[in-house]
């Protein structure tokens, strides 16, 4: 049996499905924090500087909502569209280096960023994990 053939219902994909789904409501909230510069504000400590800065959000929040719809896409037959899982860990990779970059420039607190690590590591590790699991035949 190959993954594209696999019963979504089967044990060997429930956890992509759950780590897409946890992925696609990440992501959803970051679409509302980008489209409401405040809320970053408040959970980082970076606040908008610029029309030209929320210009950029705007555009970023557009390509959030993407990925959240081909997560939400992904999660309905999460065994054919599993290579959506390894793609996603790239995303939060490059998310994860602009969090690096904002704590060592100074623009930010570790400790405000600190549990965004920790949900990227661990959101990633879900991934992966999903994926490896939905491979196996």
């Amino acid at each position: 049996m190959n993954g594209e053939s696999m019963p979504d219902n089967d044990d060997r994909v429930k956890l992509l499905r759950s780590a897409f789904l946890i992925a696609a409501l990440i992501d959803a909230g970051m679409v509302v924090v980008m489209l409401a510069p405040i809320l970053g504000g408040l959970l980082w400590g970076v606040y908008s500087i610029s029309p030209l800065y929320n210009f950029a959000l705007a555009l970023g929040a557009a390509l959030m909502l993407g990925w959240t719809l081909l997560l939400v896409w992904a999660r309905r037959e999460p065994a054919a569209r599993r290579g959506v899982a390894p793609l996603t860990v790239v995303v939060i990779g490059g998310i994860l280096g602009a969090t690096v970059y904002l704590v060592t420039s100074g623009m930010a607190p570790w400790w405000l960023i600190a549990p965004s690590w920790v949900i990227q590591f661990g959101l990633s590790w879900l991934l992966l994990e999903g994926y490896a699991r939905a491979a196996r035949e």
